[in-house]
């Protein structure tokens, strides 16, 4: 029996709400969205913001700019591009890991990270993470959030293929860049404090998924406003609950937004 696989995206629905985690990923359901007009403007900045990660990606290795640039983009990228090559923020130098996968070991679980890059100079690793969301969050509340924990623990702990040594985690930090705000990264340094301290949160949470085993179980989130984007909303009777535009706890509107164009690395249990 294949141990469980967790990645960032499906712990964040865990921990946002119980309830959706057990739709996308005990019961894979893929349910319709209530609103079929919102549904498709949101459909088309996700695939907006998956084909601005390629065209990162396929610049990252090596294909000229000018080539890309022939490709038919979506109308929501051509902006962002823009931005990214008048404000490309990785340096030239050291070796680049673009869309690069890693797996650790954790609660008798696999803990699966898929990077937008990994840039290597110097013993110094730097995460890349692109995010097209109009809103800036706080450092404060990117440090709380599963993909940061996740992806500095990862590699952490499970270092880069071919490397003969650990990476201590002080050579770590991670840089969120925003196509709607490009001098406004937010880079995060990571510490073995840090890594003890989210090991100890990661350990906790996958073992409390593992005991949870009827739907009852899993309950719906008390935070309504992180249902808007929510495509089991209606499934669960909170369809119509809160306005759209409405900005939630966390400093920005969505989360479905703000992760637009985060990849699964591969289906979990």
């Amino acid at each position: 029996m294949h141990p469980p696989r967790y990645s960032q995206a499906s712990l964040q629905d865990f921990v946002d709400c119980r309830r959706r985690f057990f739709y996308r990923r005990n019961l894979n359901l893929n349910w319709p969205a209530a609103n079929i007009e919102t549904a498709d403007d949101h459909e088309q900045k996700i695939l907006a913001g998956e084909i601005f990660h390629t065209m990162i990606h396929q610049l990252l290795i090596g294909i000229p700019p000018n080539e890309i640039n022939s490709m038919e983009i979506h109308p929501y990228v051509e902006r962002w591009w823009t931005t990214f090559l008048n404000n490309i923020p990785v340096a030239k130098t050291g070796r680049m890991h673009p869309e690069f996968v890693l797996t650790t070991s954790i609660a008798n679980s696999l803990l699966i990270a898929k990077y937008d890059l990994i840039h290597n100079v110097d013993e110094e690793y730097t995460i890349f993470d692109w995010k097209t969301s109009k809103t800036l969050p706080k450092e404060g509340v990117l440090r709380k959030r599963l993909q940061t924990r996740v992806y500095l623990f990862a590699l952490a702990s499970a270092g880069l293929p071919g490397s003969s040594t650990a990476i201590r985690p002080e050579k770590i930090k991670m840089t969120y860049w925003f196509s709607e705000h490009p001098h406004q990264a937010v880079t995060i340094r990571y510490s073995q404090e840090q890594k003890l301290l989210d090991e100890t949160y990661l350990e906790d949470l996958i073992s409390e998924i593992s005991r949870l085993k009827l739907i009852d179980e899993f309950e719906k989130t008390d935070n309504r406003r992180l249902c808007n984007y929510c495509e089991f909303k209606v499934l669960c009777g909170r369809d119509g609950q809160t306005p759209e535009n409405q900005i939630d706890d966390f400093g920005f509107e969505s989360d479905a937004e703000f992760f637009l164009g985060e990849d699964e690395p591969s289906p979990e249990s």
